[in-house]
């Protein structure tokens, strides 16, 4: 098996072109109601999201 990681800068640069391409992305985000607590939400940037807080409350599956 063969791992692969993206720089912050490639995972941006990935999350802009899906963006651009009208995909939504989701990623975890600080909780508005819960400080220090984070939730999958959509994002418009990378930037919005909490990649090294806590894992998020809930799991992905809502979303689908």
């Amino acid at each position: 098996m063969t791992a692969a990681f993206l720089s912050r800068a490639e995972l941006s640069a990935m999350v802009e072109a899906l963006l651009a391409s009208g995909a939504q992305v989701l990623a975890p985000v600080v909780s508005a109601d819960h400080p220090g607590a984070t939730d999958y939400r959509r994002v418009s940037s990378l930037s919005e999201a909490s990649l090294d807080g806590p894992l998020p409350r809930r799991s992905l599956k809502e979303f689908f």
